[in-house]
Order: C-alpha cells, then sequence, then structure tokens
C-alpha cells in the first residue's frame, strides 16, 4: 500500500488486474537493464510533475541512478 492506494484501487483506475501489475514489478525489478520512456503526454495535464517524480523515484528505488537519469 502507498498512501493508502491499495493495490485494488489501482487496479481499478489502470484496468490492469492485481495479477498483472506485480507481474510487471517483478518483470522490472528483475530486469538486468530497465528504461522508463515517458512522451510528451506525459507533461501535459495537471500531474505532469508527478508523473516525471515518480519516474524518478522509482529509478532510484531501483538502485540505477545518478548515472542512468539523462
Amino acid at each position: 500500500m502507498v498512501k493508502g492506494l491499495a493495490l485494488s484501487d489501482v487496479s481499478k483506475v489502470t484496468g490492469l488486474s492485481e495479477d498483472e501489475m506485480r507481474e510487471i514489478a517483478r518483470s522490472y525489478a528483475g530486469s538486468r537493464k530497465r528504461l522508463i520512456a515517458l512522451t510528451s503526454g506525459a507533461a501535459e495535464n495537471t500531474k505532469s510533475l508527478n508523473n516525471f517524480l515518480a519516474a524518478a523515484n522509482l529509478v532510484l528505488l531501483m538502485g540505477d541512478a545518478p548515472e542512468t537519469l539523462q
């Protein structure tokens, strides 16, 4: 749970099942090389800064920074 959001809440918003999200997380965490691609659409809404901060925090959490932040 992150800040009061359960996986079931995120599932409802994203349309992904809880199992799909778990599999994506396992795959991302287990990859030797990782990439987060954000398009210009990620910046075209009121939460754009949060999108980029979340991506940067995920990179930091995985220990892939700072040299991988470009």
